[in-house]
Order: C-alpha cells, then sequence, then structure tokens
C-alpha cells in the first residue's frame, strides 16, 4: 500500500473514530440532562417515578412533521388545527371567533377555552393554535390565504368579528432558533426586521447540521441573549403586524389579546408592549383581570405544574366571555 493510500486511510479512521465519540458523548449527554428533566419533575410535583419517552432525535430523519418544528409548513394543508365548534341552537346572528396560541389553546378543545367561548358567547369558535408556537406562527399563516378559505368555507352568515390570541410570558423566549432542544431537531420558526420589514429568518447549512446535535442545542438555549427590549419589540411587530394581515380580509374585526398571567413579576418591558398594543386599538386583557384564583396552582394545571386544565379555563371564560358582545 502506498504512503499517499496509508494517509488517506489513516484520516478517515480517524474521522470516524471522532465522528462515534462525538455522538458517544452527546448521547451521554443527553441522557444525563433528560434524566436530571424527569427527577426534578418527579420531585416537583410528587409524581410517582415517570417512564421516559423523549428519544434520542439525532437521526431522526423521517419523522411525521406533525410532531417537529416545522408544522407550520403544512399545519393548514393537512388539516392539523381543531374543527370549529359551534354553539347548540346557533341561529347564525352571532360571528364567529378565531384563537390563535399555543398549546394553552391547543389543549382540551372539547373541554377548554374553546368549547366553553363556545357556550358563553354563542358564537361558532375556531382554534388554530398548537402546541408550542408563539406570536411568530399567528403572523405566518395570517398572511395564508388558505386560512381565510378554511373560515369562509364554513358558510357562516357573518365574517369573524374577534381574534383571541393567547399570549403567555414564554412567547418572548420562543424567538429564538431553539424552543426545545429535546425535541427539536431543526430551528425554530423566527423571523428579523429588516429594512424595516419582518422576514423569516435563514439559518446556514452548517448550524442546520450542527443543530441535530444535542450538545449544540443545548448550549445555543443556555447561552441565548434575552434582550427584553429586543424580545417585545419583536412580539410587539409580530403582533400587529399579524393584525394588518387579518384586516386585508377582515376590516371591521376586533383584536383580543388574552394575557394568561401565571407570573408573580413585573417586566417593564412587557407592559410598555401592551400599552404600545392597546394605544392601537388591541383589546388586552389578563386572567388576572377575571378571576382571583392562582392559575399557577396545581388546582388549575396538569401535572405539568404549567398547563391550564379545564378547571381554570371554567374560572376564565365566563368573564372573559362578557367581551364579546
Amino acid at each position: 500500500m502506498s504512503k499517499h493510500r496509508k494517509v488517506i486511510l489513516l484520516i478517515i479512521l480517524n474521522a470516524l473514530i471522532s465522528f462515534v465519540l462525538l455522538i458517544v458523548t452527546d448521547y451521554i449527554f443527553f441522557k444525563y440532562i433528560y434524566n436530571g428533566y424527569i427527577n426534578s419533575l418527579n420531585e416537583k410535583h410528587k409524581l410517582e417515578e415517570t417512564d421516559g419517552h423523549i428519544r434520542y432525535k439525532t437521526f431522526d430523519f423521517n419523522i411525521d412533521d406533525f410532531h417537529t418544528t416545522n408544522v407550520y409548513n403544512v399545519f393548514l394543508e393537512k388539516k392539523y388545527y381543531h374543527d370549529v365548534i359551534i354553539p347548540d341552537k346557533y341561529n347564525g346572528k352571532k360571528a364567529p371567533i378565531v384563537l390563535f396560541g399555543d398549546s394553552y389553546t391547543w389543549l382540551y378543545p372539547d373541554t377548554g377555552l374553546q368549547k366553553l367561548l363556545a357556550e358563553y358567547t354563542k358564537r361558532p369558535v375556531f382554534n388554530f393554535a398548537f402546541w408550542g408556537w408563539g406570536a411568530q406562527h399567528m403572523y405566518y399563516l395570517t398572511q395564508k390565504d388558505l386560512l381565510y378559505k378554511i373560515i369562509n368555507s364554513e358558510n357562516f352568515e357573518k365574517n369573524p368579528e374577534y381574534i383571541v390570541y393567547t399570549y403567555i410570558r414564554d412567547h418572548k423566549n420562543r424567538l429564538y432558533s431553539v424552543m426545545d432542544y429535546f425535541l427539536d431537531i431543526k430551528p425554530y420558526l423566527t423571523y428579523e426586521k429588516t429594512n424595516d420589514k419582518l422576514k423569516i429568518k435563514e439559518y446556514s447549512f452548517f448550524h442546520k447540521l450542527l443543530f441535530r446535535l444535542f450538545l449544540y442545542r443545548y448550549f445555543l438555549n443556555e447561552h441565548k441573549n434575552y434582550d427584553n427590549t429586543f424580545s417585545y419589540n419583536i412580539l410587539y411587530d409580530l403582533i400587529n403586524e399579524s393584525k394588518k394581515e387579518i384586516l386585508k380580509h377582515y376590516p371591521d374585526i376586533k383584536f383580543v389579546i388574552l394575557y394568561y398571567n401565571q407570573e408573580k413579576d413585573i417586566i417593564k418591558e412587557e407592559n410598555e408592549m401592551f400599552e404600545k398594543l392597546r394605544n392601537m386599538g388591541f383589546i388586552c386583557i389578563s386572567t388576572k383581570n377575571l378571576t382571583k384564583e392562582d392559575l399557577s396552582s396545581s388546582k388549575y394545571t396538569d401535572s405539568d405544574g404549567y398547563h391550564p386544565n379545564p378547571s381554570a379555563w371554567r374560572q376564565i371564560v365566563p368573564n372573559f366571555s362578557k367581551i364579546f358582545k
């Protein structure tokens, strides 16, 4: 064997060994972080030992798009949204409500916000929320003609009168390429402002390749630059631009922001964002003005300690529904 071929084979062998070591290290780190997460969850909520259900996903290439960060690309086409709920004895006189948001709105469609809002307001209620989403996904959907075709295909006598976007504080943390380092293997949908216009941020091939490594995703998440001024400015733009898109189709629509508030502290920049939104004609309502109950308590949350259960929505919706005259 020539010296030249030996050098090439040595390089290939070292590259393979390095790759295997990297993957082994990545997997061990994944298990370490995941086991710590499960143990802390069990301790916090006094649960019995939980079986792990999140697998190591670096080599997942043929994933069901329902469980990827790219679900927004096919959300409308594949009908991943919930069916519209029409209240009993609906007489057609009241215009529909359209919901946007994340898992808080997406969960419990038959016993949560969507169902109860239909019952209390006597209006049909659409639900275009999805777990893990933020304001950027609402903006993405509102730019799609298919969204309005789906709404109009129900042939209600009146166009939608209200949009409801359920906001939680974590939406500012979802403006970056990593949302869930356990589940995401592709960069998250993010927007940046260029020449005073919102544009989807493009990521390099190298970034996308490294993103498949748990180590890389974890590192990115731990070193997010949580700039409140930047975050809330982008959130404001995404919400405001969503309204502009919707008004092109439904000029008389009212835009309601429901702040699902489980927070103990106050963020100045967040309050400033809501003040700007109110000045732009948005109806902004905090759950703290709808119920005196502690929505972060175990009585009103799922086992994860965050997501609202049906009891929480039964506390909120009766008063919330009064704004839909």
